[in-house]
C-alpha cells in the first residue's frame, strides 16, 4: 500500500514559496501603515495650523514665541497672556486643539503646580506616529514639531552648539521672542501666506530615539528654544544616525524623501529634503521679498 505525504523536497518548495510570499508581504504592509502614519501627521499638523488661525481670529495676531526656556506662567490661577505668558506657541494654543482642560489646569493647583502639570502633559497632536507615541522625559512632554523662527545669522550656524540658541535672525520668521515684539499679524507676512512656511517637523539623531537629546528636553511648552523653534537657512534633512544628541536645529522628519509643512495659509505641503536652501531660506522668511517656488 503507498503512503500519502510530501517528499522532502516538496516540502523545501513550500516552504520557499511561503517565504517569497512573505518576503513580499512586509514590505508592502509597512508601506501601507507608513502611508496611513504620515496621513496621521499631516492631520496633526493641520490641526496645528488651524488652532493657529484660530488663535489669530481671537486675539489679532499669530501666537508668541514666549521667552527662551522658560515655562507656562499663571496669575491668581489664570494662564498669562500676550507678553506676559512667558511659555511658547504650542502651549498658547492648547484652547484651540482641544485641550482647556490642560491649558486652565485644575483649580485647586497653585500656579507654580499648573504649570508643572502642563509642562508634563503628553499632548498626542503634537507627535509623529511614524516616529513614537505620545512621550515624556524628566517631567516634560515632548514634541515633534516646530515653527519657523525664520533664518540664523551665518556666524551663529558655524559656531552653533548643542546648547545656544538664536536670539538674532537674519531674516524673520513666523515666531519671534517675547522681547523682539513677540506675534506676526498676517499682514506683516509681506511674501504671501502661501509663501511661508509656518511650522513643520523636527529632525532627531535617530541613535538617540527614546532618550533625551539637547532640541528634544524641555518640551511643547516651554518658552522661544530650539525644542519648538527651527530656523530655514539650515538643510532638512532625514533622521538618520548621527550620534550627535541632536537635529542641529533643522527641520526635517522620519520620513522618506520630505517632511510635512504648514504654509502660513493654513495648507500642508511636503517640502523636499533636497530643496535649495535658498529657497528653504526664503520660505522661512515673512518678508524677504523674493519668489519662491517650491521643488
Amino acid at each position: 500500500m503507498k503512503r500519502s505525504g510530501f517528499t522532502l523536497i516538496e516540502l523545501l518548495v513550500v516552504v520557499a514559496i511561503i517565504a517569497i510570499l512573505i518576503g513580499l508581504l512586509v514590505p508592502a504592509v509597512q508601506k501601507v501603515r507608513e502611508t496611513a502614519n504620515r496621513m496621521s501627521c499631516c492631520n496633526n499638523i493641520k490641526q496645528i495650523a488651524v488652532a493657529w488661525h484660530n488663535f489669530e481670529q481671537v486675539n489679532g495676531n499669530f501666537p508668541y514665541g514666549g521667552t527662551f526656556m522658560t515655562p507656562p506662567r499663571y496669575v491668581n490661577g489664570v494662564p498669562a497672556t500676550r507678553l506676559n505668558q512667558w511659555a511658547g506657541w504650542a502651549f498658547q494654543i492648547l484652547p484651540f486643539i482641544e485641550q482647556e482642560a490642560i491649558y486652565n489646569g485644575q483649580p485647586t493647583r497653585s500656579d507654580r503646580g499648573k504649570g508643572l502639570d502642563v509642562q508634563r502633559a503628553k499632548i498626542p497632536t503634537y507627535f509623529c506616529p511614524s516616529r513614537r507615541s505620545p512621550e515624556e522625559f524628566n517631567g516634560y512632554g515632548m514634541m515633534d514639531y516646530a515653527a519657523s523662527g525664520g533664518t540664523a545669522l551665518p556666524n551663529y550656524i558655524a559656531t552653533d552648539t548643542p546648547y545656544n540658541c538664536y536670539f538674532r535672525t537674519l531674516l524673520p520668521g513666523i515666531i519671534k521672542r517675547n522681547t523682539e515684539g513677540g506675534c506676526v499679524r498676517i499682514p506683516e507676512v509681506l511674501d504671501g501666506t502661501s509663501n511661508t512656511i509656518m511650522l513643520g517637523e523636527k529632525s532627531f539623531d535617530m541613535a538617540y530615539y527614546g532618550k533625551v537629546k539637547a532640541d528634544d528636553n524641555e518640551g511643547f511648552s516651554i518658552g522661544y528654544d530650539q525644542d519648538v523653534v527651527r530656523w530655514g537657512n539650515i538643510q532638512p534633512v532625514q533622521d538618520s544616525i548621527t550620534n550627535e544628541w541632536w537635529g542641529r536645529k533643522r527641520f526635517g522628519s522620519i520620513h522618506s524623501g520630505s517632511f510635512n509643512a504648514a504654509m502660513a495659509d493654513g495648507s500642508i505641503r511636503y517640502i523636499n529634503y533636497s530643496i535649495n536652501i535658498t529657497t528653504m531660506s526664503n520660505l522661512c522668511s515673512i518678508a524677504d521679498g523674493k519668489p519662491v517656488t517650491i521643488d
